[in-house]
């Protein structure tokens, strides 16, 4: 296993608890100092927005675990060109990886642009700007159908850029 695979690996396993950790210090902090009055308790936005993370985990495993990837992959094979292929010629295995990180980034901000510019995709991303006591929970504030729709679409992305998986 090579240094940037190994690197994926730990990242994978730490990832769960960093940012579990970082979100439990920030519902901590804004608990013990809030920054303003709060219009709803602590109990029924805890319960909405937390319960929509489940639900929304929930379904994205249940229903997209990268269904329109493996879908394509299985009917078409795998992409013959990748985007990373100079990079991996230049830089080796590492300049993949962040070559990789940024190029998922620049997918998920495309796709954070098209849901606020495309109407149907607006009204689903909408449940996440529509928190009236903006915390840490609103963070996980999203509806299911956007979730679903972001599962799909990165995998996708993904296939297309020929990005390693």
């Amino acid at each position: 296993m090579s240094g940037p695979e190994r690197f994926v690996d730990w990242a994978q396993h730490w990832q769960y608890w960093l940012v579990r950790g970082v979100f439990v210090v920030a519902v901590l902090a804004e608990v013990l100092r809030p920054a303003r009055a709060r219009l709803f308790s602590l109990a029924w936005r805890w319960t909405t927005n937390v319960g929509l993370h489940f639900i929304n985990g929930w379904a994205l495993r249940i229903v997209a675990p990268y269904a329109v990837a493996s879908w394509l992959t299985a009917t078409l094979g795998p992409p013959q060109v990748s985007v990373l292929k100079p990079i991996e010629a230049w830089g080796g295995p590492w300049a993949v990886l962040v070559g990789a990180f940024v190029l998922l980034d620049l997918t998920t901000y495309f796709l954070h642009r098209l849901e606020h510019g495309v109407f149907v995709l607006w009204r689903l991303h909408s449940v996440h700007h529509a928190d009236a006591d903006v915390d840490a929970t609103t963070a996980v504030r999203h509806h299911p159908f956007e979730v679903l729709f972001m599962g799909a679409s990165l995998p996708l992305f993904m296939l297309v850029l020929g990005i390693p998986t």
